[in-house]
């Protein structure tokens, strides 16, 4: 019986980047990606065998306003890994504040997925 693979919420706006991050990981994990933070709280809601979250600071707009989302995350989860993705780290810091683990730009998102199954 082959293991199934670990679950991964990405939440991001963009196709691309997901899509790379796809590719690069090569089927190592199941990839689960939300466009909006109301995609994303009910895929975390109805995937309760998420192994990693990973969210980029700024859901369409140019500000960070994925904090509320990622302490709704933390409130329902203590121990799964939540990674702040942003080029900016003060960006990463207020998600981190708000209940991130880690933190990295989106160039080391794979990496730190690697590092964290």
């Amino acid at each position: 019986m082959a293991k199934a693979l670990k679950k991964v919420l990405l939440v991001d706006i963009s196709e691309k980047w997901p899509q790379r991050w796809e590719k690069e990981l090569g089927g190592k994990v199941e990839l689960i990606h939300e466009l909006t933070i109301e995609g994303a709280l009910q895929s975390f809601a109805e995937n309760k065998d998420l192994a990693i979250i990973v969210t980029i600071a700024c859901m369409a707009s140019d500000r960070p306003n994925t904090m509320n989302m990622v302490s709704k995350f933390r409130r329902n989860s203590r121990k799964i890994p939540i990674v702040a993705v942003s080029q900016f780290p003060n960006y990463r810091k207020k998600l981190k504040d708000a209940g991130c683990s880690h933190e990295c730009p989106r160039e080391g998102v794979v990496g730190k997925i690697t590092e964290l199954i």
